[in-house]
């Protein structure tokens, strides 16, 4: 037997250790997450309650960590660090000050930031562009800080534009920012990032039996680091699942009425949850739930966890207001349970029973009581429904809390945005085309997307754009920065429209709210800024 020789792609790498302080406190229970600003590494760690979170062997570069959350109408708790991991240092000791400051920045000129969507971590040598016309514009590319200084007019555009290639994959990412009023602004692009190997996360193993099962029905376990409600929020409404830890969804065998299965759970501690599921008219509904919050398995041991399921027999009820006619039967709901440390388990989705009672213009969803093991906690329910007609995909999401059983408020869904041209497959200038929209009544800000795949090559552009907006125009770029738009290929249209329904941004002097969206964008994020619902439509068109 003859083995050939095998190449390990190897890179100086060491650990980081992050220490957390707000206001002279330590703060525990956050995701910390480093993006290399080369696209070298990306990694994450929960903050512990001792507020501090170790990085393991991560490649060694410049690495930013920006993260906040709102504070009152006029301010936010923002971090923000910039440190380089030298080769051969084995650990770097970063310590990180929350610090309270404006929403935006007062500053003449503006401080462009670029982020990679996927890590949050700033990227370098992205270029930059500040003129909607062809050929001018071009300001510079970002430092390893991912910032660049310039002057925006308030009423012009920003973007972004990242062209990276790494294992094969191209990714051509393009970011804009419309009516640009806030001296601060966050353009997320993606990048082309090398490859994670191994995905092993530190772990305990947690030997649990639960009790109250019927047979027959199937059965799921979840552990997950204890989600924050910005974590719990993306992952249901933004379709990032990438907090919480790397362990998978379990489906459980058996048909008895007593569940004994294993699992790992994240260090250093997290949420175990089983959801046991029925079938009736062909749909598989949530039958009933058992949660524990906070194990602390300790590594290479088993723990032992014993409980019951709670059945899902209590009704809770949400507006069915502006429920989209072609989504009436396709709704479903995701649910998170929160507990008294404040975090989230992530225990059942798609599953919820979800029933429209017309009679009240209100939708019924069953889930545990909130009493028993889940007294003094509070249900998160991701309200959503898709469908594809004639081409056209339209979908509709809202986030609901319940504190008791009788406190949803009246809250209607957001309206599907409507785009008046270029119209389903049509084929449209590769130089260039406008798009013409309407956003929904309620809706806070738009965000309008445009991404084609191929083999080895994903090319997209995102523009963030104001309620107010009726277009927006996808052009040609300065020839500094690669052109996103080509010939010969398909694309996906989306227009999304996002609601801030809640907190203090409803309560700041400014307008609106947009300014404090374009400057928080990426390290608060749409959750923790107070968006309660989306809707969506979608469509191909082509480039001939």
């Amino acid at each position: 037997l003859v083995v050939p020789d095998i190449v390990l792609d190897t890179v100086p790498t060491g650990h980081v250790r992050v220490l957390v302080v707000e206001r002279g406190a330590i703060l525990p229970d956050r995701r910390v997450r480093l993006g290399q600003a080369f696209g070298e590494a990306r990694a994450e760690a929960w903050v512990d309650e001792t507020g501090t979170a170790t990085i393991e062997d991560v490649a060694a570069g410049f690495y930013t960590i920006a993260f906040g959350r709102p504070f009152d109408r006029f301010q936010v708790f923002r971090t923000e660090a910039l440190f380089r991991l030298r080769p051969g240092e084995r650990v770097l000791d970063a310590n990180l000050f929350s610090m309270r400051t404006a929403y935006d920045e007062r500053r003449r000129g503006n401080n462009l930031i670029v982020f990679d969507r996927d890590s949050g971590g700033a990227v370098a040598e992205a270029g930059i562009v500040l003129d909607a016309e062809p050929e001018r514009g071009f300001a510079g590319r970002t430092l390893e800080s991912g910032t660049l200084f310039a002057g925006v007019s308030p009423e012009s555009e920003a973007t972004a534009v990242a062209d990276t290639a790494r294992d094969g994959t191209r990714v051509l990412s393009a970011f804009t920012a419309v009516r640009t009023l806030a001296h601060r602004l966050e353009l997320p692009v993606r990048i082309a990032a090398r490859a994670r190997t191994g995905a092993f996360d530190r772990h305990g193993l947690v030997a649990a039996t639960v009790t109250g099962a019927t047979q027959g029905g199937g059965r799921e376990a979840r552990a997950t680091l204890p989600l924050a409600y910005r974590d719990w929020f993306e992952r249901v409404m933004l379709d990032d699942d990438s907090s919480g830890g790397r362990v998978p969804l379990a489906s459980l065998p058996g048909t008895g009425q007593v569940i004994d299965f294993r699992i790992g759970v994240p260090l250093p501690r997290g949420h175990v949850s089983v959801a046991e599921t029925r079938v009736d008219g062909g749909r598989t509904l949530l039958a009933g739930a058992f949660v524990a919050f906070d194990q602390k398995p300790v590594e290479g041991s088993v723990l032992p966890l014993s409980g019951a399921l709670v059945p899902a027999d209590v009704a809770f009820t949400t507006s069915a207001v502006g429920t989209d006619p072609r989504l009436l039967g396709s709704m479903v709901a995701d649910w998170g349970t929160e507990g008294a440390s404040g975090t989230i388990a992530d225990v059942a989705r798609g599953t919820v029973d979800v029933t429209l009672e017309p009679a009240y213009e209100a939708w019924r969803l069953m889930l545990p009581a909130l009493d028993g093991p889940f007294a003094g906690g509070r249900h998160h329910v991701c309200l959503r429904g898709v469908n594809t007609t004639g081409g056209v995909t339209v979908e509709q999401r809202q986030a609901i809390t319940f504190t008791t059983r009788d406190t949803a408020l009246y809250a209607p869904l957001l309206e599907v945005p409507v785009v008046a041209s270029p119209v389903p497959d049509e084929v449209v200038d590769p130089n260039g085309f406008t798009v013409n929209f309407t956003a929904p009544a309620g809706a806070t800000f738009l965000v309008l997307e445009l991404a084609s795949d191929v083999a080895g090559e994903r090319r997209e552009w995102a523009a963030l754009l104001p309620a107010s907006a009726t277009s927006f125009r996808f052009r040609l770029l300065p020839s500094q920065v690669p052109q996103v738009l080509v010939p010969g290929r398909t694309w996906q249209l989306s227009l999304t429209a996002f609601r801030v329904a809640r907190g203090p941004l409803l309560e700041q002097p400014e307008p609106e709210p947009y300014k404090s969206i374009l400057a928080n964008y990426v390290s608060i994020g749409p959750g923790d800024l107070g968006v309660d619902a989306l809707a969506r439509v979608a469509f191909t068109v082509h480039t001939p």
